[in-house]
């Protein structure tokens, strides 16, 4: 087995990147701009801090 480290900057990174290319392959998607904008939900904000 191989485990990957990655800072939170670089996990940042790659969602952005990842956000970035579903949109210019889907175009606009209301679906990907809900799943893209999950840092603004409570309910899951609440549920990592409790991780």
């Amino acid at each position: 087995m191989a485990y990957l480290k990655l800072s939170m900057h670089q996990k940042r990174e790659i969602q952005q990147k990842f956000i970035q290319h579903t949109r210019s392959v889907l175009g606009k998607d209301s679906k990907i701009e809900e799943l893209a904008d999950w840092e603004n939900k409570d309910e899951i904000l609440t549920w990592l801090d409790s991780l």
